[in-house]
């Protein structure tokens, strides 16, 4: 149907809208007899015809000849009718179908069809053209059609909402019942394309939506998992692998709402304390992971500076600003690139890295990861760790702001090279925001991240 519908869109359309009105759709359960001895045959067949019209319609997105005929028809034939399926519904097949099909019709709202991962290699050469409209241009054009679109995209967030918790728990009054744990990463995925849509979206979905992801995700680590690498993971527990995969794409949807580093800073922050400082080796591996997505898309941070290198005076509170809120992201990573976990190690420095890389002052000095034998917490069982190797309080020389630089073969810990380029390439304002951010990683769970918190507080005081 969705092939079809690349020459047929309208055609298609109103076909399925006949077929969900005739009694083979309609005939649902419910009776006292059928709850004794389970459903008919007639019901199961008429739940099987639902969710092949459901499927249908985001195949039909998917395959729209072009972006302006999906908008024509995606508000009332599309989205509206996958909106109250996905309220009414009781069927777990007719309800993971919706949902799929709701995260097509999202996807195909916001990727252009050359590349769309369904296109059909096989129709070009009959002489389709190509969708060459600019998907982009709708949302900048067209305001009522983006007030609607906006609405009905709102509204099944919120229907999703409910499919997007623990089985068990329910972090709201107004939730619904237990559902089927097989559907929670489809509607984490659809939840994250619909709120990666170019709309302004509302500030009490914004922080339900990333509250309810952070809940799954600190959930649904096991209590005796370790940090391992991506791969090893999807094979030992492919369930955790694809919920932690899913609340990532929701989070980093977010961030796409995220237009200053005072909200990307906040974001950070929401993830950060939901368990990148927790005693869970694996929490803190799996929140730093979600950090360093974070900081990979992340925007570039407004140094204000004009052809001669001087802050413009109009711009000079909003780099204040924004220089602050960057190095407070900074400050939140800086204990774990001193964890005593490697992997953790490996990952924050990372972030870290992607952070620097955003602002002017700092791009071209990355921090360099410590040798192996140099890794907190890599000691042997058994062995006492030695501290001080790894380390080691360097002041800076008399009257200078500069850190000296490490032995040429063995790099600095990373939080004191971090230090030693804020200190040197930022300007003396950046300092003061810097030294308040730090005051919080000396009580870090972790004794080796929270020593060097301490450290690197002692280093930019020097």
């Amino acid at each position: 149907l969705g092939v079809v519908s690349e020459r047929h869109f309208d055609l298609v359309l109103a076909a399925l809208s006949r077929a969900a009105k005739t009694d083979a759709a309609t005939k649902r359960t419910g009776s006292i007899a059928q709850s004794l001895f389970g459903k008919s045959s007639a019901a199961q067949q008429a739940e099987c015809f639902r969710a092949t019209l459901a499927l249908a319609l985001g195949y039909c997105s998917a395959y729209a000849p072009s972006h302006a005929a999906l908008r024509e028809q995606v508000c009332e034939h599309i989205l509206k009718p996958l909106s109250q399926a996905l309220s009414q519904e009781q069927a777990a097949l007719v309800r993971r179908s919706v949902v799929e099909a709701i995260h097509l019709a999202s996807d195909s709202l916001r990727t252009p069809r050359a590349c769309s991962s369904l296109r059909d290699p096989f129709l070009s050469p009959l002489g389709l053209p190509e969708r060459e409209d600019d998907a982009e241009s709708a949302y900048e054009s067209d305001e009522g059609w983006c007030a609607t679109l906006a609405e009905q995209r709102d509204a099944l967030i919120m229907a999703l909402l409910p499919f997007c918790q623990p089985a068990g728990e329910h972090a709201h009054d107004d939730a619904k019942p237990a559902h089927s744990e097989e559907l929670l990463c489809p509607a984490l995925s659809a939840m994250g394309s619909l709120v990666a849509l170019p709309l302004d979206l509302q500030a009490n979905i914004y922080a339900r939506v990333l509250e309810d992801s952070l809940v799954v995700l600190i959930s649904s680590m096991p209590s005796d998992q370790r940090p391992t690498s991506d791969e090893q993971l999807a094979d030992a527990d492919p369930p955790l692998h694809g919920k932690i995969r899913a609340v990532t794409g929701v989070v980093e949807s977010l961030l796409f709402h995220s237009h200053t580093w005072l909200a990307v800073s906040r974001l950070l922050q929401a993830v950060h304390a939901a368990g990148a400082r927790s005693h869970s080796e694996f929490a803190r591996w799996v929140c730093t992971r979600l950090l360093a997505v974070l900081c990979r898309s992340a925007p570039i941070v407004r140094t204000g500076a004009d052809s001669d290198g001087s802050p413009e005076r109009d711009d000079e509170d909003e780099m204040r600003t924004d220089i602050g809120d960057w190095c407070e992201c900074l400050a939140l990573l800086l204990p774990r690139m001193a964890d005593g976990c490697k992997a953790i190690v490996a990952v924050a420095i990372d972030a870290v890295n992607q952070l620097l890389s955003r602002c002017e002052w700092t791009v071209g000095h990355p921090i360099c990861p410590l040798h192996a034998e140099q890794v907190v917490g890599d000691a042997p069982s058994g062995t006492a760790h030695r501290p001080g190797r790894c380390l080691t309080l360097v002041a800076p020389p008399p009257g200078s702001t500069r850190l000296p630089p490490a032995e040429e073969g063995d790099p600095s810990p990373p939080a004191q090279q971090l230090v030693t380029i804020l200190v040197g390439k930022l300007p003396a304002e950046a300092i003061p925001p810097l030294l308040q951010h730090l005051m919080v990683a000396m009580h870090d769970v972790d004794s080796h991240a929270a020593l060097s918190g301490a450290d690197a507080l002692f280093l930019i005081l020097q």
